[in-house]
């Protein structure tokens, strides 16, 4: 560019004034004529046509140096003196002409431009600052000195709002810095330094800006920039200056930019693809206070409404005949119904109102059950009820006679059946009905959690329906009338009674010990079997009923080695988990779980058999009693949801399968997806994914040939070493140390093993002892829903998973990327802090009544991806950091630079995959690394 002598701004003897078209003309006078025409003519059009009494194409018309030598005669003309000199801040773009120190102006266009200390650079290490000394920098930035300098003189004098013009100022800035970033790639040094973000040399990473800069993509901002570009504008003299130290400041300069544009300029991202398999919630985030019926009954609904089936053929046949008691339960309900028994019995209450049938139901136990193995009891209060944080009262349960005597009160860990009394006959096949007998049913698997299926009932009036429920969903015998049908109804209340454990559900898989341990014999990983004893009180389970079911308890293996045993029904399209453990055994995965044993124990398949299903059944359109239960699916083009019967003319049910099929049979068609025309066009798209919750879509409802249950397998996996779950930390510092070798875990696991975990929660993170646990302070476990990378999809009907910890594009549907499962853990880290922190702080009393975080896991799909969403702009971020208990503001700066790692703005949050991990594994456990060095201090 060409520039303008000093002496072209001589005679201007006032120092203070202002001008009516703008001094900041005065200080583009070293910048190309024809370029200071054009930037005022989409700037200051109005402001030109005053001063020269033309239009902008008039002007256009004329020699740009004319132009320019008139607006300076302009300002001399109608300069005033004795004005005050304003300062404004710097960055700041005003849209109108302001006060200009005229000396300011004469600086800078000689050339000496008065630079701010440019602070809060990066420090070096010894061998950075030995290989900067070496390779000091060449002379070729002089050439640079004009270009920058006439830059840097437009962003200081903001003559141009950034409007319309906003473009033109864009490209000059970055073309003035894309040749600053290429010259210092072929600089020595930036050939020697080794890059704080990548695996890589600052060459290249210099190149990755450049290339990003010449594309013209992304959030540009100047400003990022702006200390690297007036280190090179004051370069000192050789004679004058300290040059070593001007070259240190500058490689500084250049990590510090590194660093900063690296978190908010987008990577080059792996497209959203939408062929993985659907994500369902479970009524697992529901916990404690938390456990209110309206919330509880949303979510179990989320987890039935497309596995629940009514009047499965062969139930009755399965369940109530054919036993070895049968013979027992028909001399009663003869007895019953003997007519020299005066028929009395057979006599159901009129009306039946829940306490006479309650009332009748007890005098015919004292009749004709006395020599049962259950024995049936009603809650009068929800005091009697105890081992749930949650508040129940059962109308009818059924518990061994053989229970231990809890001095009148009853155990969950002692229910074998649960029943519903009420008195309209026409709430047998409400759907509140049936979410009222499941908030029982998930007490009873969260205390017996390795209970294979639960019996319960319901009698409505004078109508009866028997129910299954296991991991796969529910199915029932059909609503019956019990007038109508009094032996059917008789051998109901008698076999529920005589069942042994095996048809009522228990665990019959494992052995009790004198000692009150369990034992189970499971297969050895090298061969062979061998008997591992359990501690009876479980270290964690999972508190749903449709779901993989995890409990995990602590185990004695051989000689006494420490494990932990899990137990979990997993879909049998999933990979084994031990499978992939040995996998990553094999292929040298540091952090991950050891396998001591494995053993199948039985599959819904096996549980079912003999049973014929039909149709899924039809649940009402109309929502559950929250709004938080319902769940809604945008259409391409309309920002407005609709609900899912809305838009395929369905109910939550589904279709007709056309015909019914035994638990045996197979699907033979694949799950299917839809997507939407924008989806696929966004598809393509290389170096940005903007974040829209209408562009994405929810999991599909069943097709038409889809199986009509998912096949679980219940497996026993024995792994070492032993930890404590994450959120029993003992203090930030240990909880810091844990995810931090937790994340390298799942780095090891991903680029060496392979595999990605899809299942980062509170619940697969362990605390371990480093000096047991091959030096790591945290290990992952659990990798039911893990998946070698590329190896398709699994073929299981949904993933399920807990929804506080899931990504923002998993919300959505898009398929698990690594980088889904770093922002799972840092939602982990959010969790701890605010939820756990004020208990392990030992503040519990003080922990704040509403929390934010509640909307993390409540409401549907666009609800909490919504939530997630505005908590991780700046501003909705910070109001989470103030929910941290005092003892936890020393994680809040980890908080933040966490979230700038994870979620850079551009047009909107970011939430794309970068194609290259190390832009998010290397940053994020760098600043664990400091994080825990400052908590360490």
């Amino acid at each position: 560019m060409s520039g303008l002598d000093s002496n072209d701004l001589e005679g201007s003897e006032p120092e203070n004034f202002e001008p009516e078209i703008g001094v900041r003309a005065i200080l583009l006078s070293t910048i190309a004529p024809s370029v200071i025409v054009e930037l005022l003519i989409k700037s200051q059009p109005s402001l030109l046509n005053t001063a020269f009494n033309k239009d902008p194409l008039t002007l256009k018309r004329q020699r740009p140096m004319r132009i320019k030598q008139e607006i300076k005669q302009s300002v001399k003309k109608q300069a005033r003196s004795s004005l005050p000199q304003v300062n404004e801040p710097v960055g700041r773009c005003v849209p109108r002409a302001s006060n200009i120190n005229i000396t300011s102006a004469k600086a800078a266009s000689q050339g000496h431009i008065a630079l701010s200390r440019v602070t809060d650079m990066a420090e070096l290490s010894p061998d950075e600052d030995a290989i900067i000394k070496n390779h000091v920098l060449t002379d070729s930035l002089n050439h640079l000195h004009d270009r920058l300098r006439d830059a840097e003189s437009i962003f200081e004098s903001r003559l141009v709002s950034y409007d319309g013009a906003v473009d033109d100022l864009d490209q000059l800035y970055r073309k003035a810095i894309s040749s600053l970033l290429y010259i210092l790639q072929g600089e020595d040094a930036a050939l020697n330094l080794r890059s704080r973000i990548s695996d890589q040399n600052v060459d290249l990473d210099l190149a990755d800006l450049y290339k990003h800069l010449r594309k013209g993509k992304g959030n540009f901002r100047y400003d990022h920039y702006r200390p690297l570009i007036r280190l090179v504008i004051q370069r000192p003299s050789t004679e004058t200056g300290d040059v070593g130290k001007w070259n240190i400041d500058v490689w500084k300069a250049v990590f510090t930019l590194i660093s900063t544009v690296s978190r908010t300029t987008p990577p080059a991202t792996v497209p959203p693809s939408f062929h993985g398999t659907p994500v369902r919630f479970t009524s697992s985030s529901q916990r404690g206070s938390e456990q209110t019926r309206e919330l509880v009954e949303a979510k179990i609904f989320e987890e039935i409404q497309d596995c629940t089936h009514r009047d499965v053929e062969g139930f009755f046949a399965k369940y109530f005949e054919g036993r070895a008691w049968s013979e027992q339960a028909d001399v009663i309900s003869r007895r019953v119904l003997d007519s020299q028994n005066d028929g009395s019995w057979a006599q159901f209450p009129k009306p039946p109102t829940e306490h006479d049938v309650r009332s009748w139901w007890f005098r015919f136990q004292d009749e004709f059950l006395l020599d049962a193995r259950g024995v049936y009891f009603s809650t009068k209060s929800k005091s009697e009820l105890v081992g749930s944080d949650a508040d129940r009262q059962v109308d009818l349960l059924l518990k061994a006679r053989s229970a231990p005597d809890r001095q009148g009160k009853h155990d969950w860990r002692d229910i074998r059946v649960v029943g519903e009394l009420k008195k309209p006959e026409n709430e047998i096949k409400t759907k509140a009905t049936l979410l009222q007998m499941g908030r029982y049913v998930r007490e009873v698997f969260k205390a017996q959690p390795t209970r294979r299926f639960v019996h319960a009932f319901a009698v409505c009036g004078t109508k009866a329906e028997a129910w299954v429920f296991d991991r796969s969903g529910l199915y029932s015998s059909g609503s019956f009338d019990v007038c109508e049908h009094q032996e059917r109804f008789f051998q109901m209340i008698v076999g529920y009674a005589m069942m042994s454990d095996d048809e009522l559900g228990l665990d019959t898989f494992m052995t009790r010990s004198g000692g009150g341990n369990n034992m189970i014999t499971v297969e050895r990983a090298g061969g062979g079997e061998t008997t591992v004893r359990l501690d009876p009180n479980p270290l964690s389970v999972q508190y749903a009923i449709v779901c993989r079911g995890t409990a995990c308890f602590l185990a004695e293996a051989d000689e006494g080695v420490q494990a932990v045993a899990k137990f979990s029904w997993v879909s049998d399209k999933r990979a084994l988990e031990k499978d992939l453990l040995n996998k990553a055994c094999e292929r040298g995965v540091r952090g991950v779980a050891k396998i001591i044993g494995h053993q199948r124990i039985t599959d819904i398949a096996e549980l079912r058999s003999g049973l014929t299903f039909g149709q899924r059944h039809h649940f009402p359109r109309t929502a559950p009693s929250s709004a938080a239960s319902s769940f809604s699916l945008p259409q391409s083009g309309d920002s407005r949801s609709r609900s899912c019967s809305q838009l395929r003319g369905l109910s939550i049910g589904g279709k007709k399968t056309g015909r019914k099929r035994r638990s045996s049979d197979k699907a033979t068609q694949p799950f299917k997806r839809s997507r939407s025309s924008s989806q696929l066009s966004e598809k393509g798209k290389e170096n940005e994914l903007a974040f829209s919750v209408q562009s994405m879509h929810r999991p599909s409802l069943y097709d038409k040939h889809d199986e009509l249950y998912n096949n679980r397998i219940l497996r026993c996996l024995v792994i070492s070493p032993v930890g404590r779950p994450i959120y029993e930390y003992e203090s930030p510092l240990e909880l810091l140390k844990a995810l931090c070798d937790a994340i390298k875990a799942h780095r090891s696991l991903y680029l060496k093993g392979n595999i990605l975990h899809r299942d980062i929660s509170e619940n697969n993170i362990i605390i371990t002892d480093p000096e047991k646990a091959d030096g790591n302070f945290g290990m992952l476990i659990d990798l039911d829903l893990a998946k070698e990378v590329g190896s398709g999809r699994s073929g299981a009907r949904h993933q399920t998973g807990t929804r506080e910890f899931m990504a923002i594009e998993v919300l959505l549907n898009v398929d698990h990327t690594y980088r889904h499962d770093l922002e799972s853990f840092f939602y982990v880290l959010i969790w701890q802090c605010a939820r756990h922190g004020w208990k392990r702080s030992n503040r519990g009393k003080e922990k704040p009544k509403k929390c934010l975080l509640t909307e993390w896991y409540t409401g549907g799909y666009d609800q909490i991806a919504n939530a997630k969403r505005g908590r991780m702009d700046v501003n909705g971020f910070e109001d989470v950091l103030l929910e941290f208990p005092p003892e936890f503001n020393c994680v809040k700066p980890l908080c933040r630079e966490l979230r700038e790692d994870l979620f850079p703005y551009c047009r909107g949050l970011f939430v794309g995959t970068p194609v290259k991990s190390e832009i998010l594994y290397d940053p994020i456990i760098q600043a664990f690394h400091k994080a825990i060095e400052d908590i360490e201090k």
